[in-house]
């Protein structure tokens, strides 16, 4: 994604907007509510946090009986890793790009310091994002909203694993099957890795001044230094302690 050339947004009385083509690259986000893109190719239902890579010359109109609302931005240049036509695709289920879009609609609008800078950055943070979503298999959104409670909580102590769970609509098992379908780990295994991972990269930049494993262990979820240093163990197959000296970080 090259070359913004404008950003606007589609208020949500808006309940049509008619056939329409561009000579560039048009990136339409749905925001607020449901409905259907038309293409030549058929219509197509979008929902919030929807979206669809319009090439040049692409007649398209908009449609929705209770209206909606989008994002919607033109490119001079969008380079995509396979060929042309029409791309969809589904954000992720905490609305990743949303939030970057929104962001470089005020900064580009705004035209604040470094303004050109910013919007370029938020720009390809949108691409990567975009291709990464293109190139892997859609998980289901269940395991989707799980792996992002799981990394919103890896360093809280007080989580409970089974509360979470019981929020979802689901058994408990059949959303641990999906899980480990989905990810080849059960949610508590992805949990464990999402911690002791974060706690290596801990040990790791402290450097010289070598945080307490009592000090880690609080910051990646677990209020019990010695059951933490088990856990590390059993991951790693040696202490934390010993895992340090290995690196040189514990002398």
């Amino acid at each position: 994604m090259r070359g913004l050339l404008g950003i606007g947004i589609t208020p949500t009385t808006t309940v049509s907007i008619y056939q329409h083509v561009h000579p560039v690259w048009e990136i339409i986000y749905f925001t607020e509510r449901s409905g259907i893109l038309r293409l030549e190719q058929g219509d197509v239902p979008f929902e919030p946090g929807d979206m669809f890579c319009l090439p040049p010359g692409t007649p398209h109109s908009e449609h929705s009986g209770d209206g909606y609302g989008n994002i919607f931005f033109t490119l001079s240049e969008f380079d995509l890793p396979f060929g042309g036509g029409v791309v969809a695709l589904k954000d992720t289920q905490s609305r990743d790009i949303g939030v970057l879009l929104q962001l470089l609609y005020k900064e580009y609008h705004l035209k604040r310091n470094r303004w050109k800078e910013l919007t370029e950055q938020l720009l390809n943070a949108v691409y990567a994002y975009s291709l990464a979503l293109m190139s892997r298999q859609r998980k289901h959104g269940m395991v989707e909203q799980l792996e992002e409670a799981l990394v919103a909580n890896l360093g809280q102590a007080s989580f409970r694993l089974d509360r979470c769970m019981a929020q979802f609509p689901v058994s408990a098992d059949y959303l641990r099957r999906m899980f480990k379908q989905a990810t080849g780990k059960t949610p508590i295994q992805y949990l464990t890795g999402l911690r002791i991972e974060f706690a290596k990269r801990l040990f790791e930049k402290s450097g010289s001044d070598q945080l307490s494993v009592k000090l880690v262990a609080s910051l990646v979820g677990y209020d019990d230094s010695y059951y933490f240093s088990r856990v590390f163990k059993a991951e790693m197959g040696i202490s934390p302690q010993m895992w340090m000296k290995e690196r040189g970080i514990l002398t």
